[in-house]
């Protein structure tokens, strides 16, 4: 099991976690508890490099379904 990688961690805080928290008026870390809370039984620590991707993919879907807020992919922050 590959654990996730330093660019997925960074995209993570970045894009999702603060764009986020941004736009729903949290903090960083609470934002971060309310998005695990959400979609996930266990830490995001846990995770290895798939299961990352689809923890990421189920958030971006749920933003923009939900709350109409597009993350961008992480290709697209580059």
């Amino acid at each position: 099991m590959t654990k996730r990688s330093e660019r997925q961690n960074r995209y993570y805080w970045r894009w999702v976690v603060q764009l986020l928290g941004n736009e729903l008026g949290y903090q960083k870390m609470e934002m971060h508890q309310a998005l695990k809370h959400r979609f996930l039984p266990d830490s995001t620590k846990e995770l290895d490099r798939e299961e990352f991707n689809t923890y990421l993919e189920t958030v971006r879907c749920w933003a923009i379904q939900e709350l109409g807020i597009k993350i961008p992919l992480p290709n697209e922050t580059d």
